[in-house]
């Protein structure tokens, strides 16, 4: 991979030189950002050699007018969006310029035009949110939308579900402000004062379309998914000129865009979704050609090994008995968008007719049914969204990847071309998952490959070949719309000789001294080579050096497949809040995770130079990652962050003395064993010590109850624990597992619990208060939580020798037993949540209807168990009555976060991000670190779901 002309020493003073003529953004040349953007979904892992955030439209000027000062011509640039690219389509070994962090302002919509102005750092799901309250969107849908940014969408070109109907991103391009080459900024549509250099590119496109009409009409494709990038034959037509087409898709390889303005639509006002099951993949796929007809919005396929993935998800319970069972090979969704009911339910009753009278035909479906409602259909559309996701997630050192990601054809040529493709793989022996956009001919297929394999490396190129062969046979694109990244090695065969001789030309005269992305997509001589799909360095180069002992308990790191779902815009999405805050991808969890690999990959090395480097900003990385888990939750390959940070930080302190803090959050569970006892006595200890404890580090720690979890017990007769109670048991009785945040610090919620299990019943036995030791994992004090832990599983062992159902109340202790303590090496154990154990039981309607306040859930417990506010939902309705669920992230207090002073205004930030407006003293709150920040910012303590259920049993029969 040929390396630009300009060095470390070279770049430091041109980000000196830039600082000195008035840049706002970011510049950094450290290992850690320059890692983190070193990969995206893709294999490859090319290291930039600084990373520069503009942090207004005017720094992206300020950037060009200064690399073009003679001392810095050989600086080059490669623009960056959401990072999620599958074939490297934003890296190179120059400087990345993301927009991302910083531009990313909806500036302006106008309503009645049907207009919106963005920075290109806008995200799509961010955009279509402010869209919707005006009853408008823009159409372009891809999987990532909830991090694909529009900057990005419109340098691939992106398009996605329902493009037959909506189309391209090029198609609602109404103008770019892009700052070219030269340091000038070209209005695309508008073309006032533009410079020279623009006009003389402007020049050379007419001249190259004029001359060239027949070749662009017999080389550009005739289908939906057309040629894109350099767009030939829509940006000029001999009369008409929209260099908006000339623009999008060219992966920032003519210049850097400032902002863009979008056509937006109406909004659909009804949807409705059926979904046609088969028990073939190539029925399925030979079936579309019967569904689009019926004129829907989309097609959307499934084979056999998404949907089998699809099980294991956690929100398949939504969704699975609109399947009919397990059995299906294969769905394709077909979905149908209009303006009224009757318009909608006319072409959903004709395709239902025409399924019902194939039944039992050759080739038919075997099973079709509609989501029942818009939470059914948004379930069903989020498995097809994480269908990436889930093919990262398989199992073995064959790894689903993205390098013949987005084939396109046309769709009447669609099923012989996947019987061919599906023969190239399986002559190579590989796996591999297909779905996508069945209606337009663009399928996502992952082969799966061990990229630390030689053998399988070399399996790169020749599938690459050999579908590259296949989509010029069909008359398709290799590249139908993620855009080509190291892929563009193969544009000049599909432009042709005489296409591709102008587009360099054009190339050249935009940017004559190869500034932009240089290599890829298209270079301005043949002088320049294009960078070959198996040149650039891949992650497996790097994975190969990890050695065995260095890979366990890193394993989900190196997994990491880069598909950014935890670089998500919604502060209402639980992962991840320290993203969330920052911005910052190397406080993501895939920055973390890069950080984590390339950290073990040094120590298998004995890189001592390079580790020295490196730790202190993995430590900086990891200093405010709340060990939320929901990383570990809900990200499609499981990155579990927590676990790892754990692991380093237990090495980081090896040879730096720890602060007083962590030692004072080792001792708190031993000491409040004592200290919960006299808790009048300690509270008044812990408000004179509050100085000295602020001091060291520590702020908004909870106080002791003021009724005792012993006073508890006894109120309700239930006698001091004894291993003996197990023994002679009744049939009704169940084991309350005490946990020290409840019975310390929120006694009311031990006491609601008891309330209502009596209510309802049971005879409660109640263990002591044990230890969990969640602060000791949290802080790396590893040794110190086995010790915690081993004891737990051996209390837990005689427990469930007993076969009662042990239920515990504070939802993060009880994950220990399934999830920190596995991870230190022991059995583990289970111990059931009240509403886990509630859901199974049969419970009295006793509540006449009536609704109960808006829940807000634990995003580690809601995370860990899919099924949790399900869970509780169906509880109360079981009761009688009514829970709606707020959609929330992270209160800010997870892990120990909230309670250390120079993390507290972060976590006050996070509160205000997305619980702020929507909770109050009214809301049911199951964590408890959540009551605790509710109670701090807002100075009343939410309840708990389990004490308003207690409320309700206990008034009088309404």
């Amino acid at each position: 991979m040929t390396l630009p002309a300009a060095n470390a020493v070279l770049i430091t003073d041109f980000i000196n030189a830039l600082i000195q003529a008035g840049f706002r953004g970011e510049c950094h040349q450290d290992r850690a950002h320059r890692l983190v953007m070193s990969t995206d979904n893709s294999v490859y892992q090319v290291d930039p050699q600084a990373v520069i955030y503009p942090i207004s439209e005017g720094d992206l000027k300020t950037l060009m007018s200064v690399a073009n000062q003679p001392a810095f011509m050989g600086i080059q640039f490669a623009p960056r969006g959401g990072g999620t690219g599958t074939n490297g389509q934003s890296l190179n070994s120059c400087v990345t310029v993301d927009t991302s962090r910083h531009l990313n302002k909806i500036i302006d919509i106008d309503v009645e035009a049907q207009h919106v102005w963005v920075q290109p750092g806008v995200v799509l799901d961010q955009l279509n949110a402010a869209l919707a309250p005006h009853g408008l969107f823009f159409p372009p849908n891809v999987s990532t939308s909830s991090r694909a940014t529009i900057g990005g969408m419109v340098g691939t070109d992106a398009s996605g579900k329902g493009s037959r109907l909506y189309g391209k991103t090029s198609d609602y391009v109404e103008s770019m402000q892009i700052v070219l080459s030269d340091a000038s900024v070209l209005m695309t549509r508008s073309m006032q004062g533009i410079s020279e250099r623009a006009e003389a590119a402007v020049t050379q496109l007419k001249q190259s379309v004029s001359n060239n009409l027949d070749e662009i009409e017999r080389r550009f494709p005739k289908m939906n998914r057309g040629l894109t990038g350099y767009n030939l034959k829509q940006a000029w037509d001999g009369e008409a000129l929209n260099l908006n087409y000339l623009f999008a898709g060219s992966e920032g390889s003519l210049g850097l865009t400032q902002r863009i303005q979008l056509r937006v639509v109406p909004l659909p006002k009804v949807v409705k979704l059926v979904s046609v099951g088969y028990d073939d993949f190539m029925l399925a796929l030979r079936d579309v050609t019967q569904l689009v007809p019926f004129d829907p919005e989309s097609v959307e396929i499934l084979d056999d090994k998404i949907m089998g993935l699809a099980k294991s998800d956690a929100s398949w319970h939504q969704i699975s008995d609109i399947f009919g069972g397990d059995t299906l090979a294969a769905v394709n969704f077909v979905e149908f968008v209009g303006e009224d009911d009757a318009s909608v339910d006319a072409q959903v009753k004709a395709l239902v007719d025409s399924l019902s009278a194939r039944k039992g035909q050759p080739g038919a479906p075997v099973s079709w049914t509609m989501a029942r409602d818009e939470a059914q259909r948004k379930a069903l559309w989020n498995i097809r969204k994480k269908a990436v996701g889930l093919l990262g997630a398989l199992q073995g050192k064959r790894r689903a990847l993205p390098f013949v990601e987005d084939t396109a054809v046309p769709p009447d040529v669609l099923a012989d071309f996947v019987a061919e493709f599906r023969a190239v793989l399986d002559q190579q022996g590989v796996a591999y998952g297909m779905f996508g956009h069945a209606d337009v001919g663009c399928l996502h297929v992952r082969p799966t490959l061990d990229m630390t394999d030689p053998e399988d490396e070399a399996r790169l190129r020749l599938i690459s070949d050999r579908v590259k062969d296949l989509c010029l046979k069909y008359g398709g694109l290799l590249w139908g719309e993620h855009g080509k990244g190291f892929r563009g090695e193969f544009s000049p065969e599909f432009f042709g000789p005489v296409l591709w001789a102008e587009l360099q030309k054009i190339k050249a005269a935009f940017d004559p001294d190869n500034r932009f992305n240089p290599g890829k997509i298209v270079v301005p001589s043949n002088d320049i080579a294009l960078i070959a799909i198996d040149e650039p360095p891949m992650r497996g180069h790097f994975d190969r050096d990890i050695a065995p002992a260095q890979q366990t308990g890193f394993e989900t790191a190196i997994k990491c497949n880069g598909n950014g779902l935890c670089f998500g815009w919604d502060a209402d999405e639980a992962m991840c809040p320290s993203y969330k805050l920052s911005r910052d991808r190397t406080r993501s969890p895939k920055g973390r995770a890069m950080l984590l690999k390339e950290w073990r990959r040094l120590q298998s090395l004995g890189d001592s130079a390079a580790l020295a480097e490196l730790e202190p900003q993995l430590a900086q990385s990891l200093d405010d990652c709340l060990s939320c888990k929901s990383c570990t939750g809900s990200c499609p390959v499981k990155v579990n962050i927590p676990d790892m940070k754990s692991q380093f930080l237990q090495h980081w302190h090896q040879t730096r003395r720890r602060p007083l803090r962590d030692r004072l959050l080792a001792g708190l569970e031993p000491m409040g064993l004592w200290l919960s006892k006299v808790p009048t006595l300690s509270n008044l200890a812990m408000r004179v010590a509050a100085p000295v404890i602020r001091a060291a580090g520590l702020t908004e720690l909870p106080m002791f109850s003021r009724e005792t979890a012993s006073a508890v017990l006894r109120k309700h007769g239930i006698a001091p624990f004894a291993y003996s109670q197990l023994d002679n048991a009744p049939d009704n009785a169940v084991v309350l597992v005490q946990d020290s945040f409840t019975s310390f610090f929120d006694t009311a919620v031990l006491d609601a619990s008891i309330q209502v299990l009596k209510a309802l019943g049971y005879t409660v036995i109640a263990t002591p208060i044990h230890a969990n030791g969640k602060g000791l994992h949290v802080k790396g004090m590893r040794t110190a939580f086995r010790e915690v832990a081993a004891t737990n599983q051996a209390m837990f062992e005689r427990l469930n020798a007993s076969g009662l159902p042990l239920i515990g109340i504070e939802g993060v202790v009880n994950l220990i037993g399934r999830s920190e303590a596995c991870d230190a090496g022991l059995a583990g154990w289970h111990v059931q949540g009240l509403q886990e154990f509630l859901v199974t039981q049969s419970l009295p309607a006793r509540l006449n209807g009536i609704s109960a306040p808006e829940l807000f859930a634990h995003c580690t417990e809601k995370t860990a168990l899919g099924s949790m506010t399900a869970d509780w939902q169906a509880v109360f309705s079981a009761l009688g009555a009514t829970l709606p669920v707020a959609q929330v992230g992270c209160c800010g207090m997870s892990g120990v976060y909230g309670h250390e002073t120079e993390h507290r205004d972060g976590a006050v930030k996070l509160f205000n991000m997305s619980w702020g407006d929507k909770v109050s003293a009214d809301s049911l709150v199951t964590g408890f670190s959540c009551r605790c920040q509710v109670k701090a910012i807002q100075g009343t303590r939410p309840r708990h779901p389990i004490e308003w259920i207690a409320e309700q049993l206990a008034a009088p029969e309404r």
